[in-house]
């Protein structure tokens, strides 16, 4: 099993044991359960300080817009809009909301004459365009749009602000993990969004985040991907199902409430087979996200 590109897999003396008084299987429920649950606490402790180290190197509280994408013989073209260029705002109003701000001002002006003020390698321009109007009557310019952060709005947290806001960061992940089956039912989310991902889904978003950070010289991104990333492991660890720590603990617990443990044997066996669904389960969401990445390949350059 150490040689499939799978992760860690770690095995301790007497793991399933209790036989050897070294081994952990030996040792009193409550030693037991702490040992188990390390890793997974180490892995939320890292998301938090991951997200401290995220905030105290700036966190972009305005946002402009990025054109990504010009279509041809739209309005934004007749302007002479180009990809890259950095939208600070429009119709007299500064883009500080990103995206949607962007497109709230542009879907109230179909045809009619706005003033675009746009960042280009340095430079600061001004462009009049008039957005035509879409089969459902909002206005329509023509371009594809990326956040962009605003530099001149960066806040760097204070030590105890950070982690306060780490902290809070984190609550809002769990809760909102616990909530996903909940939302999948109501149809708040779609199927796609709530998709496991294997280590091939898990390098294309950070290596996308990495190269947001690289490009917004903020270090934001890829660290709180990172903190997201850490977290969901320790999460995940924690599940009680076999072959999982989370599992083992579930055990630990049951020995507690019976008063007397099931059969190492049989222990065994199911964390065995528990192990073999779940790597059965890891390949199949590998070649998912091989077929139908997370991120396009193409986002990635």
């Amino acid at each position: 099993l150490n040689l499939l590109p799978m992760g860690a897999f770690v095995r301790m003396t007497g793991e399933e044991d209790p036989s050897d008084p070294r081994s952990l299987a030996a040792q009193p429920k409550r030693w037991r359960v702490a040992v188990m649950a390390a890793g997974a606490a180490l892995n939320i402790l890292v998301a938090i300080l991951l997200l401290v180290g995220a905030y105290t190197s700036g966190y972009p509280e305005k946002w402009v817009v990025e054109v990504t994408k010009v279509e041809p013989g739209s309005a934004a073209e007749v302007v002479g809009l180009q990809p890259h260029d950095i939208v600070l705002a429009a119709g007299g109003e500064p883009i500080e909301e990103g995206l949607a701000h962007l497109q709230r001002i542009i879907r109230a002006a179909p045809e009619q004459t706005i003033e675009l003020i746009v960042r280009r390698q340095g430079e600061t321009l001004t462009l009049t365009t008039t957005p035509g109007r879409s089969s459902e009557g909002h206005g329509y310019l023509g371009i594809w749009m990326a956040p962009w952060p605003d530099r001149s709005a960066l806040q760097r947290y204070r030590l105890p602000e950070a982690l306060s806001a780490g902290i809070n960061d984190i609550v809002a992940a769990v809760v909102a993990t616990v909530q996903v089956p909940a939302r999948l039912a109501q149809g708040d989310i779609t199927p796609q969004e709530a998709r496991p991902a294997s280590m091939v889904g898990i390098s294309g978003v950070l290596a996308f985040t990495l190269q947001q950070s690289i490009e917004w010289g903020l270090a934001f991104p890829v660290l709180q991907t990172a903190s997201l990333i850490s977290l969901a492991l320790g999460l995940t660890n924690l599940l009680p199902l076999p072959a999982l720590d989370g599992g083992r603990i579930l055990f630990v617990l049951i020995e507690a409430v019976r008063g007397r443990r099931i059969s190492p044997e049989r222990e065994a066996v199911i964390h065995f087979v528990g192990l073999v669904v779940l790597v059965s389960l890891m390949a199949f969401v590998m070649l998912q996200d091989v077929i139908n990445p997370i991120i396009p390949w193409s986002w990635l350059r």
